[in-house]
């Protein structure tokens, strides 16, 4: 699809979205205003960009099956907006009530865009938050029930920390198109809890794809996890040495029980599997090892290809001191107590 025209957007609507976390009846409806678009040129052009390119949606994602059967109420919702276009508004509503109900008092007012239109797939379905006020201006058309949305500020950028959206292609007469999705959620990226969870997690009840990215963010926050918690200093040692030898296996695909059982300590293995979604402890990926050594927090030197000092990021450069030497190599001095001397005559045997 190389241009956009009204053709391709079939529908646009637009709800101002209060949050309305555990309100019900009259006061959840009330969070809640908004009906279909007038799309007019200016605002199709601002659209544009986010109808048409995928890229700008780099986290795949799935619907999550309701008790263990292919259903999900969300993609539920996202397949009858598309299908049944007579009730666009009232559909398009219901969705913009969930993502109300999504949201507590942390999350800040936003403008919900919901378009539906055509895609080379067959079908597409894309939803647009932008803080509400700051892009775009929403007011009720007094000659119809329709919304005016007027762009304020062509300037807005996807990497805003406030810029969410998903998109869904697929063929609405398959029952198998619409289970899988493509989202950005630049706060949730930021910060892994709390106000900005509410997109993937709540909102559209689905959980990533575990591809390399998403795999290796939650192996850093495990491993992370269970240098922390670990109470003794030989386990703390041997997890940072795993993830220093885990920065190592580049392009090899791992499954979370792997890593466990293959370069951690027994101890440490049920805290770091607590910390991996269970529906992710079958699937391989292939670790990312550039985005690891961003984000596990520990710092390391390997040596003469033999030799590694390891140790957390916040203290590595006070610990370790280096000194250039006449003949080229490099002096390290390690300064610190001595907590325990071991002689390991393999991996297996100190692991157990």
């Amino acid at each position: 699809m190389s241009s956009l025209s009204i053709s391709h957007i079939q529908h646009c609507a637009a709800y101002v979205v209060k949050p309305g976390k555990h309100l019900t009846g009259k006061s959840l409806s009330a969070c809640v205003n908004g009906s279909i678009a007038n799309l007019s040129p200016d605002l199709l052009t601002f659209l544009k960009p986010f109808y048409l390119k995928t890229s700008l949606f780099p986290i795949e994602i799935s619907f999550i099956p309701e008790n263990n059967i292919q259903t999900n109420k969300v993609r539920d919702m996202i397949h009858l907006i598309i299908q049944d276009q007579a009730n666009f508004q009232t559909n398009s509503e219901q969705l913009a009530v969930r993502l109300s109900q999504s949201m507590d008092k942390r999350s800040n007012t936003v403008l919900l865009i919901i378009l539906v239109g055509t895609s080379p797939s067959g079908n597409r379905l894309v939803l647009l938050t932008f803080p509400h006020g700051a892009v775009l201006s929403f007011k009720k058309d007094s000659a119809s029930t329709n919304v005016i949305i007027n762009v304020l500020s062509d300037a807005f950028s996807q990497e805003s920390a406030f810029f969410k959206a998903a998109t869904y292609d697929g063929d609405i007469s398959s029952r198998r198109s619409f289970w899988k999705g493509y989202v950005e959620d630049k706060q949730a990226k930021q910060q892994l809890k709390g106000v900005s969870n509410y997109w993937i997690d709540d909102f559209l009840l689905s959980m990533p794809t575990l591809k390399s990215s998403y795999g290796t963010s939650l192996l850093s926050k495990a491993l992370t996890s269970a240098i922390s918690s670990s109470k003794n200093i030989g386990d703390k040692q041997i997890i940072v040495a795993a993830a220093t030898t885990l920065l190592s296996q580049k392009n090899k695909s791992l499954t979370f029980p792997q890593i466990a059982n293959d370069y951690l300590p027994a101890s440490a293995r049920p805290m770091f599997l607590k910390k991996i979604p269970s529906a992710y402890h079958s699937d391989p990926f292939v670790i990312d090892t550039s985005q690891l050594l961003r984000t596990i927090n520990l710092k390391s030197v390997e040596i003469d290809n033999a030799f590694t000092i390891s140790g957390p990021v916040n203290s590595f450069d006070q610990r370790v001191k280096r000194e250039k030497l006449q003949n080229g190599k490099t002096q390290f001095t390690l300064t610190g107590k001595v907590s325990s001397t071991k002689l390991s005559t393999s991996r297996r045997k100190r692991l157990e």
